[in-house]
């Protein structure tokens, strides 16, 4: 099967900006889009690296809640811990939410 890295970069920017923007839609905490644009590449950069990386399971899933954790603290300019900590769990919440539906998907389509 072949996978276009260009296709890769755009779908993984795309599912970051969306998280990223509705994640503090929810909170209502004020970002700038620049700063989720840089993020959102950020996060499309490592996952196109994470398929090259050949490690322990339980590493790689530690390394993707770090960059997870990473791309949260970078998106906005938080006052405090409590709310960077309620922001991650939202952003993390969509994600396994976004990626459960996927999977769903799949299994019925077939695919």
């Amino acid at each position: 099967m072949e996978v276009y890295i260009e296709y890769v970069i755009i779908d993984n920017f795309v599912i970051d900006y969306l998280l990223l923007k509705a994640t503090y839609a929810i909170t209502g905490m004020p970002v700038k889009r620049w700063r989720l644009f840089i993020c959102s590449f950020l996060g499309a950069g490592i996952a196109l690296i994470f398929p090259f990386i050949k490690t322990h399971a339980l590493i790689t899933v530690i390394l993707k809640i770090c960059s997870g954790l990473l791309i949260t603290l970078l998106s906005a300019n938080y006052k405090t811990l409590n709310s960077y900590i309620v922001n991650s769990a939202i952003f993390f919440g969509y994600t396994f939410l976004l990626g459960g539906a996927i999977v769903g998907m799949y299994n019925i389509l077939g695919l």
